[in-house]
């Protein structure tokens, strides 16, 4: 009995220990640039919030074409248990990845697609011209700014 209890336990303090950061930094505007820091030091914990959308990160490519999730700095093409084929992302690499997530949305408008593809930085409005609101988790490593 005594077995069973701590596996119990022990099931409960996993889970608890893998919950998803706070949603934090909330902002709402019309408007809404977002740039990623050049560090890119995100994993599956971090997310961001896009009124009721929720994208969260993955390391895994093969996961990429699920509808909320984004790279991560490093990306894992292949993996044999021993060895792995990886390539690197960078700002641009993920503010297209969100771009190209909220255009097919239907909800969003991308506002600078040429800026987005040379600077990363991404300038996004609804659609139905409401405001966004939009978080991000604790230590997410993006600039996210109103803009008039």
């Amino acid at each position: 009995m005594k077995t069973i209890s701590y596996i119990v336990l022990l099931a409960l303090l996993l889970i608890g220990c893998n919950q998803q950061k706070v949603k934090k930094n909330c902002i709402r505007s019309k408007v809404v640039s977002i740039e990623y820091n050049t560090s890119l030091e995100l994993d599956a914990t971090d997310s961001l919030y896009i009124d009721d959308l929720v994208f969260r990160h993955t390391k895994q490519y093969d996961s990429l074409s699920a509808n909320h999730l984004l790279p991560t700095r490093v990306m894992i093409h292949f993996d044999t248990g021993t060895k792995q084929i990886t390539s690197k992302s960078n700002k641009i690499d993920l503010a297209r990845a969100l771009a190209r997530k909220l255009k097919a949305s239907g909800n969003y408008t991308i506002l600078n697609g040429p800026e987005l593809i040379t600077t990363g930085i991404l300038k996004i409005s609804r659609t139905d011209e409401e405001q966004i609101l939009i978080c991000n988790s604790e230590g997410y490593t993006a600039k996210i700014e109103p803009l008039p």
